[in-house]
């Protein structure tokens, strides 16, 4: 008897399983690309350590969901320590389902050499709120990794 009370209940728990994790990936929201480059804050600029990383991300959304309020932008470790001013340039929506996040952010270059800088990753990902009040992390894959 105890044998099938034990059997019983490890069948319900594996079938009833959690499914709250899978509830996002059905909205389709995903980035498709994005592109960052590194460059002098001010072409006049007489201090060369404060560079500027500027960022566009293209994000599809085939349900249309909007943006309330704004983007965050999540920059790997290497920049989010070094950052002085992030600065939103906007948020573009059209007709497609098709989302474009654009910004930039100025931050400290001191010790780092323009090889070095190159060599890494610069953003990680972009966080939102949606208009249906759900809270989004969208990575941004780079070429090493795989889709989910």
């Amino acid at each position: 008897m105890k044998y099938y009370l034990i059997t019983f209940i490890v069948i319900f728990f594996t079938t009833s399983g959690c499914t709250n994790k899978t509830e996002d990936r059905d909205i389709n929201l995903y980035i498709s690309s994005s592109s960052a480059s590194i460059g002098a804050v001010l072409p006049e600029q007489k201090d060369i350590y404060n560079q500027k990383l500027t960022y566009s991300i293209v994000m599809q959304n085939p349900n249309r969901i909007s943006v309330v309020d704004n983007v965050d932008v999540i920059l790997t470790k290497l920049l989010k320590d070094r950052v002085i001013k992030i600065q939103s340039e906007g948020i573009q929506y059209d007709d497609k389902g098709t989302i474009i996040i654009s910004g930039e952010a100025i931050f400290d270059a001191r010790g780092l050499s323009k090889e070095e800088i190159s060599q890494f990753d610069l953003l990680k990902g972009i966080q939102f709120i949606g208009d249906n009040n759900k809270e989004y992390f969208l990575p941004i894959l780079q070429e090493n990794d795989s889709a989910l």
